[in-house]
Parts: structure tokens; sequence; C-alpha cells
């Protein structure tokens, strides 16, 4: 449901835009890592039987797309990042993060949205946060937010911000606490 409403977003936002995209200077870039990665971290494994160094590859693209008017400016963010590992399967993922940005001035204000849609596995954040999984199952996690926002400025100094935030965060397929 959330992945349908972002499509509808971008759609939206695309034919409202359809004669910006003519006026607009665009900027993009695409970058594409890749790197080997070895583990004798013992905690690094879904299977608690399983004390065998872990070694991966992970494949990531980042890109951006950005247009600018004298008013306008909307830029989408990408990242799609595959994880791929060896002697743990359990491990693999494939994670999508969008962001998409815009801001049009007038004269006194300013009117910014800034939407994002992430769908990723948890491992990334378990392993930076302690550095162990905590469960022998790894969790999807599905967050989607919005944040729209108006700039009125007072004085060239000053400025006053009226806006609103809302995520909305799914861990699909998981089971929720029990005993």
């Amino acid at each position: 449901m959330i992945s349908i409403s972002f499509r509808i977003t971008i759609i939206v936002l695309w034919i409202i835009s359809s004669t910006y995209a003519f006026a607009a200077e665009w900027t993009g870039y695409v970058r594409v890592n890749s790197k080997f990665e070895s583990s004798d971290n013992k905690r690094l494994t879904t299977n608690r039987n399983n004390e065998e160094d872990v070694t991966g590859i992970v494949f990531s693209s980042t890109g951006n797309i950005t247009a600018q008017t004298e008013r306008n400016i909307t830029s989408l963010d990408t990242t799609l990042r595959f994880l791929r590992y060896d002697g743990d399967s359990d491990l693999d993922s494939d994670d999508q993060i969008f962001r998409l940005r815009n801001r049009y001035l007038w004269e006194k204000a300013a009117f910014n949205l800034e939407s994002g849609y992430k769908r990723e596995s948890t491992l990334i954040t378990e392993l930076e946060d302690s550095g162990i999984l905590n469960t022998d199952q790894r969790n999807r996690r599905v967050q989607f937010d919005i944040a729209p926002s108006v700039d009125y400025f007072v004085t060239e100094a000053d400025q006053f911000t009226l806006g609103y935030s809302f995520t909305d965060v799914e861990f699909p397929g998981s089971n929720p606490l029990s005993d």
C-alpha cells in the first residue's frame, strides 16, 4: 500500500511539473560501488551453530537527478544496495532508498516538500548500532515519510517556518513481540 501511494505521488508531481521540465536546468550523477567484505565476527550469522568466517560482496548504486528553475528546485536521490554473503545466505539483502525533495519560492515565502521511501533489511542498522545480530532472523523494514513545510520570510535575516512530519514504519512478515 505504501509503495503504491509513493509511486502515485511521483507520477502526480511529474504530470504537474511537465511544463516545468522543459524550462529547467538538469543535473545528475550515478555512482556505482562494490566491495568485498570478510568478517570473523562470530556474531555475524543467523545460524548460532555456524562459527565460520563470513565473506560477502556489497554492490551499491547511488544516483541523483535535479531540476532547477528560478523559483523551483526538485531532486530525487536513489540508493540501491545488494548484499550477498557466502556461507550464510540468510544475511543476503536487497535494499532500496528513495528521497524526493521539492522547494518552490515565492517573493515572501517558500513551500518545501520532502518525502522518502526506504525498504531495507535491519542487518545494516543492527551491525552499525551494536555490532551483533540480535535475532536468528533479520526483519525487513519498510519506511515511508513525508514532510511538507512553509517558510515565511519576515526580513532577509528572519523567517518563520511551519511544518509537519509524518513517518510510517512497518516490519512486514515479522511477528509482534509475544510470550
